[in-house]
């Protein structure tokens, strides 16, 4: 009955990336939504992040910047609406933020919605790779450690796949990264060596393929989430509700691959804090 009083308000829009970061100083959390500044958490309080913060980033507006994730040390930026993204010095909070533009590797147009990063040993290392996608489908990956450096920083390929179903529509799992696609749960080593036309056989949900195609056809106005419950050994498809999809979500036993439906459960969002699944309604609880 009690409502907890909000640490950040004022936002003029809701749907947030985040990222958590180390350094020297310490463990920080940073937030991106697109439209307002972002936001970094000290563990104590939040600090709204510009050119003039303490720590500043410069060389690009924060407000624009929609999704946010950690790739070799670095942190990278998504600036909405467009075909720029941005990352900032190694191990830094803030600092000169350096534009890569990729307008001119993808072909059909669109903007960027997100990116990631796929770790093919399973862990962080040299063998990393920085993906970027559009969001009409288009992937494209990179290798190196520095978007500065020509020699640094080098495209391996562009890749087609249908549309993902949100910026946060990507789980790094063992030495893949699966993006949640209209056509199921695609790995993107297969995304790199596979025609598109082949790519629904390949995907993880193949088994539900005709309920992943029917609950893309009601639920597509919303970003879709994936997140692993290992304490449970599930993993969990957020099925947001909209005026015609009811409240629920798919669920897969990581041993066996065998899918279920999950009614009642209301998964506009999701997370894993502390080893619980936690899932936000559309009516602003958190579960």
């Amino acid at each position: 009955s009690v409502v907890p009083s909000p640490d950040i308000s004022g936002q003029s829009a809701g749907y947030y990336s985040s990222a958590q970061f180390s350094t020297v100083g310490g463990e920080f959390l940073y937030i991106a939504n697109g439209s307002d500044k972002l936001k970094l958490f000290n563990g104590t309080s939040w600090l709204a992040i510009d050119n003039a913060s303490v720590p500043a980033i410069t060389g690009v507006t924060t407000s624009t910047l929609s999704h946010v994730w950690v790739y070799r040390n670095r942190l990278f930026f998504i600036q909405s609406g467009s075909m720029y993204a941005w990352c900032l010095p190694v191990n830094s909070l803030g600092g000169a933020a350096t534009q890569i533009s990729l307008a001119g590797v993808f072909q059909n147009g669109g903007s960027l919605l997100t990116g990631g990063t796929w770790s093919m040993d399973a862990g962080d290392g040299i063998d990393d790779r920085c993906v970027f996608i559009t969001d009409q489908g288009e992937v494209a990956v990179y290798e190196g450690a520095d978007p500065g450096d020509p020699n640094d920083w080098r495209l391996q390929g562009r890749y087609d796949i249908t549309p993902v179903l949100g910026k946060k529509a990507l789980m790094p799992v063992g030495g893949d990264l699966l993006i949640l696609t209209e056509d199921g749960i695609v790995p993107i080593s297969q995304v790199v060596t596979k025609d598109p036309a082949a790519l629904s056989l390949a995907a993880v949900s193949r088994n539900i393929e005709p309920d992943w195609r029917r609950e893309v056809l009601a639920r597509n106005g919303k970003p879709w989430e994936f997140i692993k419950f290992p304490r449970y050994n599930m993993g969990i498809v957020s099925l947001p509700v909209t005026s015609t999809a009811p409240a629920a979500c798919f669920v897969v036993n990581l041993e066996t691959g065998a899918w279920a439906d999950y009614t009642g459960w209301d998964t506009n969002c999701l997370v894993l804090h502390n080893k619980w699944a936690y899932f936000g309604t559309s009516t602003g609880k958190v579960m």
